[in-house]
């Protein structure tokens, strides 16, 4: 039986089963059937949540679109006298905004329940507009497009890499992009489109800030530069547990300071080289500039793919970027989940062998004095599963492999 002469039942079935949101997407714009069903009352959010909690994507991710969502329908996400991080700001304004975002999408492993303030709720409100989910939809396309190109632009550095030293490149760049690997690059992009709706909600004049706080607003970047000292060199545990001024850190929505709370002072940021790994993709494939903007919530994430297609119409998108027909995205291996809470395996390799990090350096193959962090992002380490590294044998290897290549100009 045709999709379109299926039953309202029936149809709702499928839609509400389909193993990802690029799918349900391409299902809504090729059939009218799907799309009048989706339109229909509460349908929309039904079938949307079936789909994004059934795990074709991670926790993070799901509170970070489910804030997307509710920035674009204009809902104020803190009612008067929220208290629940008290003595943390709690009046409506950047602060307590950002402090939302990180306590709901970053530190927690899964959401249990929704927020007091339901900024994160668990499931998005039942009213919410169809319209609101079918432009997350396209949003979550192009990203997914744009992660999905942003691995595929890193295998092939690996793929140089491991051929000079020896290694097969097949063995360890031929595999296609695993779950978690997804996951890493798509949540970094979330994480800009997040900055980009802000501020494109602040200037409908939907968040009811005070004038002082969007005019700070309007100077905030998504992260700083890899040699800020507020991203990488900064000891938070200097800090007392208010935020700092608006003069040292307000410059960034995502900065070391402002994660006191959801780590341990001497843990690194587990996402900080995801960062800025995505960043240099977006650099070397659009130019310094476009990045810039990007980081600035300037320019909506989604346009990179849109400027790789060179203006292509929505219409001649692939679902799934240089994924070959017919394959399935893939599903999460057993404590991928987990493993996403943390930074990735070289990463912490690397943060565990800087310097004053309490382990002896002659004992991880030289440590930080033979491993250049640039180089380390130039190849996608920040981003790759420890399944993709097991060819390297042990991360010893990795001084080494990098001091004697070089990647990109």
């Amino acid at each position: 039986m045709a999709l379109e002469n299926l039953p309202y039942e029936l149809l709702l079935h499928v839609l509400s089963n389909v193993p990802d949101l690029t799918t349900l997407d391409c299902l809504l714009r090729a059939s009218p059937a799907a799309y009048r069903l989706f339109d229909n009352g509460t349908s929309a959010v039904e079938i949307f949540e079936c789909v994004l909690s059934d795990g074709c994507v991670c926790d993070h991710v799901q509170v970070l679109m489910r804030q997307v969502a509710l920035l674009r329908s204009g809902a104020r996400p803190f009612p008067p006298g929220y208290t629940e991080y008290t003595p943390w700001p709690v009046a409506p304004g950047i602060l307590s905004f950002r402090r939302q975002v990180i306590e709901e999408s970053l530190r927690h492993s899964s959401r249990q329940k929704a927020s007091p303030a339901g900024f994160a709720p668990k499931r998005l409100d039942r009213d919410t507009e169809p319209c609101i989910l079918r432009g997350l939809l396209v949003t979550a396309r192009r990203l997914t497009a744009a992660s999905l190109d942003c691995l595929n632009f890193y295998l092939d550095e690996l793929a140089h890499i491991t051929s000079e030293k020896g290694h097969h490149p097949g063995l360890v760049s031929g595999l296609p992009p695993a779950w978690s690997e997804e996951q890493r690059c798509v949540r970094t992009l979330w994480r800009l489109q997040l900055v980009f709706d802000l501020k494109r909600a602040a200037r409908r004049g939907t968040l009811g800030w005070s004038r002082k706080d969007l005019k700070s607003l309007e100077g905030i970047a998504a992260i700083s530069s890899t040699e800020d000292d507020w991203w990488l060199g900064l000891q938070v545990s200097s800090f007392s547990q208010h935020w700092p001024g608006a003069d040292c850190g307000e410059r960034f929505f995502y900065h070391s300071a402002a994660h006191h709370d959801c780590y341990y002072p001497d843990v690194p940021h587990p996402e900080k080289h995801e960062y800025a790994t995505v960043l240099d993709y977006i650099r070397h494939r659009h130019g310094q500039d476009f990045a810039t903007r990007v980081n600035q919530g300037v320019l909506c994430p989604t346009t990179i793919m849109a400027v790789a297609a060179a203006g292509g119409p929505d219409g001649n998108e692939v679902c799934r970027h240089r994924r070959r027909p017919g394959e399935e995205a893939p599903a999460p291996a057993l404590g991928d989940r987990r493993k996403l809470v943390f930074a990735a395996a070289v990463v912490q390799y690397y943060e565990s062998s800087r310097p004053g990090s309490g382990v002896a350096c002659a004992e991880l193959g030289g440590g930080a004095q033979c491993l250049d962090i640039a180089l380390l992002r130039q190849a996608g380490f920040a981003l790759w599963s420890n399944q993709r590294l097991k060819v390297l044998k042990n991360l010893s290897d990795l001084p080494s492999l990098l001091n004697r290549t070089r990647t990109l100009a």
